[in-house]
Order: structure tokens, then sequence, then C-alpha cells
């Protein structure tokens, strides 16, 4: 429910609402579950195994259920190291494909950008046009705009072209 919850729902708001309020009901249910064995044992057979006490299952039971219990975990350990180490390859991966695309992105920008400036007679005098373009270039490179930012400045220079 909890992670359904974040699926759902699109305000951040409403979604942190719910999720605490299951958050909440999961931590008291979790004691009611535990205890319930002891305080309707007419409705349960009681515990079998006890870490205080001894446990009224069998050892040749026991044994390999704690050995399965533990390889369990390992195993899943490691499911879980791979999958966390799988997850950092894409991350670093996406960050250098965002990169080319954005360069990408930015050029073909900036060339639009120049056509525009072109057209207009900006480059005055006519001997700065080279240096006045690396400038531009230098400081669309250095902000370094992520895709939103780029559409935006793009929507810019576009409706500041149409006057």
């Amino acid at each position: 429910m909890y992670l359904i919850s974040w699926r759902i729902y699109e305000s951040e708001e409403k979604v942190f609402k719910i999720t605490t309020f299951i958050t909440i009901l999961g931590i008291i249910n979790v004691p009611i579950i535990k205890y319930s064995v002891d305080w309707w044992n007419t409705l349960h057979q009681p515990a079998s195994i006890n870490i205080l006490a001894k446990s009224s299952i069998h050892s040749s039971m026991l044994f390999p259920l704690i050995i399965m219990t533990a390889a369990f975990a390992l195993f899943s350990l490691l499911i879980f190291l791979m999958k966390y180490n799988t997850e950092l390859i894409k991350i670093k991966n996406k960050g250098l494909d965002l990169k080319v695309s954005s360069k990408s992105k930015i050029s073909s920008l900036l060339a639009h950008l120049t056509s525009l400036l072109e057209n207009k007679d900006f480059f005055i005098p006519k001997e700065k046009r080279h240096s006045m373009i690396l400038n531009i270039n230098n400081l669309i490179y250095r902000l370094e705009p992520n895709d939103k930012e780029l559409r935006i400045l793009a929507s810019i220079i576009s409706t500041l072209s149409k006057k």
C-alpha cells in the first residue's frame, strides 16, 4: 500500500499524508501480530522457537531451519548488492548519456541563436563576429543547463525572434 500510494497520487503533500498514515498503522500492527500468539493462545499454537527458553521444535528440524534461514538472508543480501551495483552503473551511464544529448541540444540551440542574431545584424562590427559567437557559446556551455532549462531558453529565443 505504501509503495502503491507513491505511484497513484501526484501531489506530494497528499502522498506524504497517506504514507504517514499507512506507516503509523503498520507500526501499531506489528506488535499486535507478534503478541497475538500469546494473547489468543486458544486460537494459535504457542511459539515453537524461543530464543530465551528451550524451543519445542526437535533439533533435527531446528538446525536445518537455522541453516536455511541464514542461507536465505545471505542470498537476499547478495541479490540486493547485485541490484545496487546495477543501479549505480545505470546512474553513471545515464549521466554520461545526458551530457552527450544535452551538448548536441545546446549546439543546435546555439546554431539557431547565431542564425537569428545574424538576421538581426547583431554582429557589428563584422571583425568581432567570431569572438562574439565564442563568448555566447562559452556563456551557454558554462551554465550547463538541463533539458528543462534548455527548453525554456529555446522558447525565450523563439519568442524574441518573432518580435
